[in-house]
């Protein structure tokens, strides 16, 4: 009997991707969890990757030795491409020796089980990848914000591509239309990537996060005090003051007005 607590994983269905050559064993590990996830299949490592860059998935479970492109090959691929460096991959080997989990880890797969294995330790296993990604989003959202110190669970790709990112929109801070195109040209991804790796490693939409990185830039505007309310919303790219002060109250609690207030008078007691 399936049992699954999908409780705290993701606000939808997460999409798994399962890349393996043998029908049988694709069928039966696609089947066990297709009532949790979004079940996607690939029969080889090269079908893999190219449906991985395609739908960018929260989690690939995959086959070491297949035709075509192996399991290890396909997973160096993809944790080399700022696409694709954050997906978690828990590779399947009929190879039970020390070395075949070497080669495994040097290619930065996330987990290596042995087969014959267990359905129960798999869904576990895939289970707590996932738990553990959510928990980290909020410490590298912090960290891409400026508040936090570098997440040393997210990959240096990771981290390359959030800095690409911000710098972008910090050096667009005041345009008004900074959107979704732009910066998918910027860092030459279609949308959909684009979309999906923000979403996996902060948790908001590309729309979310520029607009809280826009509402953190103008606390520390505000926090001058050479600007007023006004000349900050035009600074940060916003174009409508009463959005702006919207916008800032529901992520700092507090008016763009009352935030500088209050924090000028805490500094003058520090």
């Amino acid at each position: 009997m399936k049992t699954y607590n999908n409780e705290n994983i993701q606000d939808e269905m997460p999409v798994m991707l399962i890349v393996e050559d043998d029908e049988d064993m694709r069928f039966f590990i696609s089947d066990h969890f297709s009532d949790a996830y979004r079940v996607h299949t690939a029969v080889n490592g090269s079908d893999g990757m190219r449906k991985a860059l395609e739908i960018i998935p929260d989690i690939i479970i995959s086959d070491v030795m297949m035709p075509e492109m192996s399991g290890i090959d396909m997973c160096r691929h993809l944790k080399e491409n700022k696409v694709s460096s954050h997906i978690p991959i828990v590779l399947l080997t009929a190879r039970d020796s020390e070395m075949a989990v070497i080669e495994g880890y040097q290619v930065d797969a996330d987990d290596y089980i042995s087969k014959p294995f267990s359905t129960d330790l798999l869904e576990v296993r895939t289970r707590n990848l996932l738990k553990n990604r959510k928990r980290l989003r909020d410490c590298f959202l912090a960290a891409c914000l400026g508040n936090a110190v570098q997440n040393k669970n997210n990959t240096g790709m990771d981290h390359q591509f959030m800095n690409e990112l911000t710098l972008f929109i910090e050096t667009n801070i005041d345009e008004p239309v900074l959107n979704v195109e732009k910066l998918s040209d910027k860092l030459n991804m279609s949308r959909v990537s684009l979309y999906r790796k923000i979403k996996s490693l902060t948790g908001l939409s590309v729309i979310e996060f520029i607009r809280e990185y826009k509402i953190k830039k103008a606390a520390e505007l505000l926090l001058q005090s050479t600007y007023n309310v006004n000349e900050v919303c035009y600074k940060t790219g916003f174009t409508d003051v009463d959005y702006f002060r919207k916008c800032f109250k529901l992520q700092y609690g507090l008016s763009p007005k009352e935030y500088a207030c209050s924090k000028r008078v805490a500094l003058r007691f520090v």
